[in-house]
């Protein structure tokens, strides 16, 4: 059980740091500029997003010093579905319905590895 809530855990700070990676480039005209790349690294959003993916990473290498590969890897598809929710409650995206089964099935294969 801690492995999965570790994975739980893993799923949501990196889906919570591409969500303020998302907050800091809407509206932006992506360019490989010292200015675009300053005006970026004045974000809060950006390094709050980085730091939840750095957090992410720890709690990674340290679910791959406890758990089995073959085991932690594929509970990381769990970004699928916290990415999905995300873009709907965050940005109002739409769901459709192939979405939905899309993550059922992901979910379906999350619960089967767990067993």
């Amino acid at each position: 059980m801690n492995s999965i809530i570790c994975m739980v855990i893993c799923s949501a700070l990196t889906v919570g740091g591409q969500v303020l990676w998302k907050v800091s480039f809407n509206g932006l005209d992506f360019k490989l500029s010292l200015a675009f790349v300053m005006k970026v690294f004045s974000m809060w959003t950006f390094w709050l997003g980085t730091s939840l993916y750095v957090l992410a990473t720890l709690l990674w290498f340290y679910a791959l010093s406890k758990y089995d590969l073959s085991y932690i890897a594929p509970l990381m598809s769990l970004t699928y579905i916290f990415s999905l929710l995300a873009g709907a409650v965050v940005f109002h995206e739409v769901i459709g319905f192939t979405k939905v089964i899309g993550v059922c099935c992901i979910m379906m294969g999350a619960f089967l590895v767990t067993r």
